[in-house]
């Protein structure tokens, strides 16, 4: 049994998932997560902290995984791993992706639902390239099977 120790001062963890393998990936306001440059983002192995790429430097809010086992993380950032990314991107296991178009505001919450839809919570007006009637609280984007290169489409939007 590990244990993982680091100063708070250093280290805000504002989500956190566990991916299939049983890893744990922290996010937040972060620099570094204990002595490895993690950048917002990173992945406890059970012996080391490893970043998931170079990050992206503001907040992420969120983490989810979908049924593929690919990582989706959300916030206030636009791009991760110097790639465009409004305000949400996938992890693959090896490199981020944008998910879609993203969306205009902040990201505060992420929910799979048991048939791998992805609910995205927070405060934006378009979802997807879609307008979403205003300030659109929730929007649900549909993955499209396992392949983390398909693009997602939004199927609908809820006010919460």
């Amino acid at each position: 049994c590990s244990i993982v120790k680091w100063s708070v001062a250093q280290f805000a963890v504002y989500a956190r998932a566990v991916l299939p393998s049983g890893d744990l990936v922290a996010a937040g306001a972060f620099a570094a997560a204990g002595i490895v440059p993690a950048n917002g983002i990173a992945r406890w192995n059970g012996s080391a902290w490893v970043p998931l790429g170079s990050g992206m430097g503001t907040l992420i809010r969120a983490l989810a995984v979908l049924p593929s086992g690919d990582l989706v993380a959300a916030g206030d950032f636009s791009s991760m791993d110097g790639v465009a990314a409004n305000r949400i991107a996938r992890w693959n296991g090896t490199s981020w992706t944008p998910l879609g178009a993203g969306v205009d505001g902040d990201v505060h919450a992420l929910l799979v639902l048991p048939n791998g839809e992805l609910v995205v919570g927070g405060t934006f007006s378009t979802a997807g390239g879609a307008p979403a009637e205003g300030r659109a609280e929730l929007v649900r984007f549909a993955t499209l099977g396992t392949d983390s290169r398909q693009e997602e489409d939004l199927v609908g939007h809820a006010r919460a």
